[in-house]
């Protein structure tokens, strides 16, 4: 199958049976490793099967599970990634970077199941050899991702929002070495670009917003000590939310969303976030939060929007007439 798509991006006209490769063999890939991923090991106490037999069955799961042999994928992506260069179209990155989504999405999925054996399974998927390899891709993504503010085009693309999509469960794993090339890549600043510069696409919005929030709850201080000093997401906020009335709530509610996250890590950590930012920066954060943010979820926590109705002391049942039989009737 990645043998058929690399073939597939080398081919300078797209058909019929070009884009069937792409979207077909992306698919199988990530679906066959999200079924090795969610299958349990084979005991010898539970199969009438000879020893040896069960050992093969397990390796030949584990093969599969692309997140242990990530090689295939991998291949696929650098495809694409060559592809891209002289296709702006990219129809093959955009349908690799889906099947990577489906991939984390399924683990994330299945580390919350229901079903015991399942959930089991699911939980014990080693990340690493995937998000190793990923990691040296991540250069290429990132450098992706900066095209359509060095352009200056009216739209981030498929492509970018996909890019996007896929780094937010990075930023909720915090593996160190991934953090690390991320912040030596400044996708920070790059993210909070995008976020600016495209007000109405809520698709984006709601990725960075994940991405925000992740690195707040996560155990990595580097994310967070990024935001607060490089970025400088507190002011920006702020002026952000002075221009956002005429973008509409959507944009306001996921400055809101943002500011309760940062707002919440900032009073658990106060003595460690003092030396990230001004003691003003603080402080005008911190009203901004009690005044404006405060406002706006007690607003949106009302009946339609709008202030609580005051609760009747006597239900209006009670004060209904009988009805009359012979209407009834």
């Amino acid at each position: 199958l990645a043998e058929q798509y690399r073939k597939a991006t080398e081919r300078r006209e797209p058909s019929a049976t070009t884009i069937s490769v792409f979207e077909n063999a992306t698919k199988a890939i990530a679906h066959i490793g999200i079924r090795a991923m969610a299958t349990p090991r084979f005991e010898r106490t539970s199969c009438p099967f000879d020893p040896a037999l069960v050992k093969e069955v397990n390796d030949a799961v584990e093969r599969l599970n692309t997140f242990h042999n990530p090689k295939a994928i991998m291949t696929m992506l650098d495809a694409a990634l060559v592809a891209s260069k002289r296709n702006t179209y990219r129809r093959s990155l955009s349908a690799v970077l889906a099947a990577m989504f489906e991939l984390f999405f399924a683990f994330h999925s299945g580390c919350k199941m229901q079903q015991a054996s399942i959930r089991k399974a699911v939980l014990s998927t080693n990340l690493d050899p995937f998000e190793d390899e990923l990691r040296a891709r991540l250069p290429a993504l990132c450098k992706l991702l900066e095209e359509p503010l060095a352009a200056d085009v009216d739209r981030v693309g498929t492509v970018g929002v996909k890019i996007v999509e896929l780094f937010v469960f990075l930023f909720a794993f915090q593996q160190k070495e991934t953090v690390r090339i991320l912040l030596e890549q400044d996708v920070l600043s790059t993210l909070w670009s995008l976020f600016v510069r495209y007000p109405r696409n809520s698709i984006l919005h709601s990725q960075v917003l994940a991405c925000v929030e992740g690195s707040f709850i996560g155990r990595n201080v580097s994310l967070k000590r990024a935001w607060i000093s490089k970025v400088n997401i507190m002011d920006r906020l702020r002026d952000l939310w002075g221009s956002s009335r005429e973008q509409g709530e959507c944009l306001r509610h996921v400055i809101v969303r943002m500011s309760i996250a940062i707002r919440k890590y900032i009073c658990s950590n106060n003595s460690t976030v003092q030396s990230w930012a001004s003691s003003d920066s603080f402080a005008l954060f911190s009203s901004f939060c009690e005044s404006e943010v405060k406002a706006h979820v007690d607003l949106e926590q009302g009946a339609l929007g709008g202030a609580r109705p005051a609760r009747q002391a006597e239900s209006m049942l009670r004060k209904l007439k009988s009805a009359n039989k012979t209407v009834i009737d």
